[in-house]
Parts: structure tokens; C-alpha cells; sequence
């Protein structure tokens, strides 16, 4: 976000309205546009880049992993080739420019998959050592998810060319982890403890280290999650624990800094007015998740900053009244889902429509505050 002023009044002023209005910056603008096919009851966007968006679509009663360029009615993507062995359903989770990741699930057991875009290739990653297997999170040349050992589910990456599984799984203090996101050199996601509660904490691992952090909240939460990581930023939720008169889910951002990530930082970014708060997806800079209202309803939230969120369910249409945001590309845009009043799931996009600027109270501060400036000029000669 950028704010645009003429270039006589010189930085000075901007840095005084900022100074003094620091919550009241600009006005977001987003357009929401349905991706779902006419006639299907569930759709959902779950990840996007700069060559559309991935998710699936519910045909003829099974989910068929499914691509879109902005617009309905998109790329039905689900195998059907011997490679595939004809599968049951498909989804995809998460997209680069070229190569989507995602699952099939054939009588009850998912296997990895790796959808190249152009010419809509398809293989199964290899898993022969896990009895099932989800490819959750893709990156650069990093393919990640979990699979299905005797002992429990374990965390995987499948690195490009070769595709050949390594288990990131932490050892015998967790009994299972598993990955939300990647940005291809680091990978988020959960270790549970190996307690009697099965404790789940945040997790980062550093690929280029080969190193494991356990990332929960030192003081604040019972258990936590990460779902995503870009730049400096790691995000995802948590459950608080008794500290608190009522304890409830919040959406936590982990800001990582130092050399290899010495120092993270875990901050509680839950919107106020809110019940419960998720943060599903950065892009390094901005965050996008949901929050639940008294109600029981679902809103799409975008925190353009930790204390600064935008309300993304005031820009749907039609009759939708409960929504999820669950990815965002480097261009801003955001996927997610929207439910409309007869409970069926609409696959969603919402696209920023223009810079922001200054709301109009904010607009006769700012013109207060140059005001002061420029006549503080004059006196001072």
C-alpha cells in the first residue's frame, strides 16, 4: 500500500500524519468474483500465483482438482489416465507458475500428486514407504506434505528432479507433524508432543540447515499451528490457554529474523470483535485467514498489517454469508471460499481494485495537519 501526495509537501508532513493518525491509513477496495462452475454445490479456492488459482469442485458427487484463470468455469484437472490409476477424487492444495500440488484418494487412501500445468501432466510423488500421502504445499523445487507411517503421520518433502521422499519428522519427542506451507527453503507446519494429550506446537524446518525449530508460543497458548511462511513472516493459530477468563483459537504471526531464523517472535493477531481468528496464507507482507463473529459466522479477514484487517465479506454478492480467505499471490489477490444461505460452497476471488486512499475523516485530518505545517512554514520564513 502506498500513499500518494504531491511532492511540495515533502516528506515532513506525511511523517507528521502518520505520526498522528497511524490507524487510519487507507480505505481497501477488492472485487469478489465466484469461480464455481455453474451447477456445482461445493467449490473452493485454495491456492493462487500469478497463473490463476487451484482447489476443487465437487462433480457428480466426488472432488475433482480444478484451476482457474480469474474466472469461471475453469480447468476440471482431475486424472484420469493409467498413471493415475483412475482415481475416486482429487484436489489441489497450492501452485507455482508452472506445477500445482495436491492429492487423489482412491477408496478411502490419498496419494501426493504433482499437476504440471502446461499440458496438464500428472504423477504420483513417490510414497511407497507411507500407506497414504497429501501434497499440501509447493515451492521453487520443494513439494511438501505428510504421510502415513505404523507410528503416525510424519512430514515429507519430495525435492524436484528426482521427486524422492525425505521425512522431516522431528524423532521420538512428537508423535506426528505435518506441513502447512513452504517458500522453499523453509517448511511450517506441526509437531505434536509425545504426551498424553498429543500436543500440537508450530514447527519450522530450515531445509538449507537441515535444522528443526519448535515454534510455540512460549507463554499465551495451549497448543499452535503454522499454515505459512514468505519473507519474514510464519503464520497460522492457536488455542489459548487459562490465562484467560474464556480461551479461544487466535490467529498468530511468527516474525522471523537473524541469521538462519535465530530470533522468532510469536505475536497474537487476533481481530478484536471476533470470536475465534485463523491466519491461513502470507505473502510476506500481508495475511489472510478468517474470523468467526458471535454468530457463528465465518468472515475472510486481510490483516494489511498485525493491527490493521480488513472485513473481505463486505465485498461478496448474492446471498453468500460466511467466508474463508485461504491463499494470496504476489499480485494481492486472494482465494478462499463463501457459503451462501442454502449451505452450498462457492469458490471465491477477491482482487484489490485500486490503491488506497485516505478515507474522508482521515482526509480533513491530513488536511489539518498540512495545514499546520504550511502555515508553520510561512511564520518560519
Amino acid at each position: 500500500m502506498r500513499l500518494l501526495f504531491r511532492a511540495a509537501v515533502g516528506s515532513t508532513a506525511l511523517i507528521l500524519f502518520l505520526t498522528l493518525f497511524p490507524a487510519a491509513l487507507v480505505r481497501a477496495d477488492y472485487t469478489a468474483t465466484d469461480l464455481t462452475p455453474g451447477g456445482a454445490a461445493v467449490a473452493e479456492a485454495l491456492g493462487a500465483s500469478s497463473s490463476g488459482q487451484v482447489g476443487g469442485v465437487d462433480v457428480a458427487g466426488n472432488v475433482h482438482a480444478y484451476l482457474w484463470n480469474g474466472a469461471a468455469p475453469g480447468t476440471d484437472l482431475h486424472p484420469s489416465g493409467p498413471g493415475s490409476g483412475a482415481p475416486d477424487s482429487s484436489l489441489l492444495f497450492a501452485m507455482t507458475a508452472t506445477q500445482a500440488a495436491g492429492s487423489t484418494f482412491t477408496s478411502g487412501t490419498s496419494h501426493a500428486g504433482l499437476w504440471t500445468l502446461a499440458g496438464s501432466g500428472f504423477q504420483l510423488l513417490p510414497d511407497s514407504a507411507y500407506s497414504d500421502s497429501q501434497a499440501t504445499a509447493i515451492a521453487g523445487s520443494i513439494i511438501a506434505g505428510s504421510g502415513t507411517t505404523p507410528g503416525g503421520i510424519h512430514a515429507l518433502v519430495w525435492t524436484n528432479p528426482s521427486l524422492a521422499a525425505t521425512d522431516l519428522h522431528p524423532g521420538a519427542g512428537y508423535s506426528s507433524s505435518s506441513v502447512g506451507g513452504t517458500d522453499g527453503v523453509r517448511v511450517v507446519g506441526t509437531a505434536a508432543l509425545n504426551n498424553a494429550t498429543d500436543d500440537p506446537h508450530g514447527a519450522l524446518w530450515n531445509l538449507s540447515t537441515s535444522s528443526f525449530s519448535d515454534i510455540h508460543p512460549a507463554t499465551g497458548f495451549v497448543n499452535s499451528n503454522a499454515l505459512s511462511v514468505a519473507g519474514g513472516q510464519v503464520v497460522g493459530y492457536g488455542l489459548q490457554d487459562n490465562s484467560v477468563a474464556s480461551p479461544a483459537t487466535h490467529a498468530i504471526l511468527w516474525t522471523l529474523s537473524g541469521l538462519n531464523d535465530s530470533s522468532i517472535v510469536a505475536t497474537d493477531i487476533h481481530p478484536a470483535g471476533f470470536e475465534q481468528s485463523f491466519a491461513a496464507a502470507t505473502d510476506g507482507s500481508a495475511i489472510v485467514g478468517y474470523a468467526t463473529d458471535s454468530s457463528g459466522f465465518d468472515h475472510a479477514i486481510l490483516w494489511q498489517s498485525p493491527t490493521l484487517t480488513v472485513d473481505l465479506s463486505q465485498f461478496l454478492t448474492g446471498d453468500l454469508v460466511s467466508s474463508q480467505a485461504l491463499g494470496i499471490d504476489a499480485q494481492g489477490d486472494i482465494v478462499g471460499n463463501a457459503t451462501d444461505s442454502s449451505g452450498n460452497q462457492h469458490a471465491i476471488q477477491w482482487s484489490p481494485t485500486a490503491v488506497g486512499v485516505p478515507e474522508p475523516a482521515s482526509a480533513v485530518l491530513l488536511g489539518i495537519a498540512l495545514g499546520a505545517l504550511l502555515v508553520r512554514r510561512r511564520r518560519g520564513g
